[in-house]
């Protein structure tokens, strides 16, 4: 079977020199399980920069993007067998 696995160590904002902030930390991390488990589930990286599928290079876009489907990987999901 396809699993995920999710490492929330780069996800803290102390990481990077911020503050911790535990309510950040678990956006970002919501956002990151929700986008391997679409990759489980068969979708690939999305163009779409809100799209939780698109592809982080750095922190930012995880901070960027939302933590909802595009109307495409919604559609790609729903068709799945």
């Amino acid at each position: 079977g396809r699993g995920a696995l999710v490492s929330i160590h780069r996800l803290k904002p102390n990481f990077y020199g911020q503050t911790s902030d535990p309510e950040l930390l678990w956006d970002r991390t919501q956002k990151e399980a929700i986008h391997e488990l679409g990759h489980v589930f068969g979708l690939n990286h999305c163009e779409n920069q809100n799209c939780v599928m698109s592809f982080s290079n750095s922190i930012l876009d995880v901070d960027r993007k939302s933590f909802n489907f595009c109307d495409r990987c919604r559609a790609k999901l729903l068709r799945r067998p």
